[in-house]
């Protein structure tokens, strides 16, 4: 039975909830569940929505279940049954966006690409539009993958020195204290050495000083496959096969991987095939130094209710790979 205080919302940037009309149907402002094409309605792909049902609701019991209820209402709107699909819209267990919910959807950037092949009609995933690699999942990158909003940076008065103690880098006191104020520097100044360097002439340091951990800092971003293994390509079914196959990194440096490797839950990445395509795999290991990699990690940590790396998940493998590509080149990685 519909909670009877339940409404749909008009499309737009006011959206606090469910609006189903005869372009389709969107959740919020601007996340879309069913669009209007040329061809007829499409709706979100099952691995989209199977992440949205995860971040915004209680367990409704089946996984599949937005999913299956967005089909419904493009069905509905494909036999031009618009009341029908609102009734649909008024299923889906949502009274009013709160904040936390808000600020989850406002990175979340589901699209559709009409160029983008779609399943025939008649088959189990009819009415979706897959990606060319058969997914069906349809999804854009997250448009703000390179934003400066999206970037918030980790508390520039980390204890850095602490982190890298834990991670097993022995410094003295006095190094940890020069390890906290780069790193602050380095994120306030977006990767501007220039306040780096005077602060060590301040000291009487110079970058050759500097342990390694820290000297690696100063190194400027390079050509991606520069940092990559020279090993010849090979996908792996554990993280630690991986890395031996790898060897050490550069001194100063730690492998990264590229799409994070813990907590996705998507099948074309959780997979033993998956695994070895996308997450262990040298294509997906770069070198990063050890104090930009804090810089990668807190970012995608970062999040006033929801955090990035748990909305990245939600995307295709290809668009997750674009966004670890754009940290890395925020944090003067690569370039």
């Amino acid at each position: 039975m519909i909670d009877i205080t339940r409404r749909l919302y008009p499309r737009g940037p006011a959206n606090r909830g469910v609006a189903v009309d005869a372009e389709g149907a969107a959740l919020g402002p601007g996340c879309v569940l069913v669009q209007r094409e040329a061809e007829g309605y499409r709706s979100l792909g099952r691995y989209e929505a199977a992440a949205l049902q995860q971040l915004l609701f209680d367990d409704l019991g089946d996984p599949d279940w937005l999913f299956g209820q967005c089909r419904r209402i493009a069905d509905a709107l494909e036999r031009g049954q618009t009341a029908l699909a609102q009734i649909y819209g008024l299923h889906i267990p949502l009274d009013e966006l709160d904040e936390t919910q808000l600020e989850g959807l406002s990175f979340v950037k589901t699209g559709f690409n009409p160029a983008e092949p779609r399943v025939p009609k008649g088959e189990p995933a009819g009415g979706e539009w897959t990606s060319d690699g058969g997914s069906g999942a349809a999804s854009t990158p997250v448009g703000a993958a390179t934003s400066d909003a999206v970037y918030r940076p980790p508390a520039a008065n980390s204890d850095i020195g602490g982190l890298l103690r834990d991670a097993g880098y022995t410094l003295s006191p006095g190094m940890r204290v020069v390890a906290r104020n780069l790193y602050r520097l380095f994120m306030d100044n977006k990767g501007d050495l220039t306040p780096l360097l005077a602060y060590l002439e301040n000291r009487g340091l110079t970058v050759d000083d500097l342990p390694d951990v820290l000297r690696s800092l100063f190194d400027g971003p390079r050509p991606l496959s520069d940092l990559q293994t020279s090993n010849p390509p090979q996908g792996f079914d554990s993280d630690s096969a991986l890395l031996n196959y790898l060897g050490r990194p550069l001194p100063g440096y730690e492998w990264h991987h590229i799409i994070e490797q813990n907590g996705q839950f998507r099948p074309d990445l959780t997979s033993p095939e998956g695994i070895r395509t996308w997450i262990q795999n040298t294509d997906n290991m770069v070198q990063v130094p050890v104090l930009k990699h804090f810089c990668i990690s807190g970012i995608m940590s970062s999040g006033r209710t929801i955090r990035l790396r748990d909305v990245v998940k939600i995307h295709l493998p290809e668009d997750q790979r674009l966004v670890g590509l754009g940290l890395l080149r925020f944090c003067r990685v690569i370039y």
